[in-house]
């Protein structure tokens, strides 16, 4: 099984989801109307030494224009506020998917 993301944006932004989930294979997307809150889009993006250079380049853009994003990979929440941190970003979601990748070789 690929190593999954899900990537998170205020609601408004959701046409730049959309966007970045045509880079990947079978996003799933959904909107979350939290009680007490602003709703929020999510989309489920599986990786691919493919589709990271596509997340790499719209997370930068992103932080570029100072909009709010979340990646959640593993459990983990990751916040980017500047490129080096989406780089950091990046360097852990492809680390992971080479641990994938290692683990479903070696079987």
């Amino acid at each position: 099984m690929k190593p999954v993301v899900l990537v998170q944006v205020p609601g408004g932004d959701a046409t730049d989801l959309d966007e970045l989930a045509e880079h990947f294979t079978s996003p799933e997307r959904t909107t979350v109307e939290p009680f007490d809150g602003e709703a929020v889009v999510q989309a489920v993006l599986a990786l691919t030494g493919v589709s990271i250079p596509a997340l790499g380049a719209w997370l930068t853009a992103r932080v570029q224009t100072r909009k709010n994003f979340k990646v959640v990979s593993d459990g983990v929440e990751l916040s980017g506020y500047s490129v080096e941190e989406v780089r950091q970003i990046l360097q852990v979601l492809e680390d992971r998917l080479s641990d994938e990748q290692d683990e479903s070789g070696a079987q």
